[in-house]
């Protein structure tokens, strides 16, 4: 009576040891994959946002060149 709760005990951590590297790998690659992407979206926002402020600015210099034209 009294080896069942060692043995019970020790199983449960033999399938936590086989299970917890299993899943902490899986976790691993999922915050990876997870990484991977919002390392893509940053990229793709921040070469909007680039693109978009070169067109504003191109913009802005066309609408300044326009009035300075008008002046003359």
């Amino acid at each position: 009576m009294s080896m069942s709760g060692p043995t019970e005990s020790a199983r449960t951590w033999v399938s936590l040891l086989l299970v917890v590297p299993r899943s902490s790998c899986y976790i691993f690659l999922c915050a990876t994959c997870l990484f991977d992407q919002l390392l893509i979206l940053f990229s793709i926002d921040s070469w909007f946002r680039v693109s978009f402020a070169t067109q504003t600015a191109d913009a802005e210099a066309a609408r300044l060149d326009r009035q300075s034209s008008c002046r003359h």
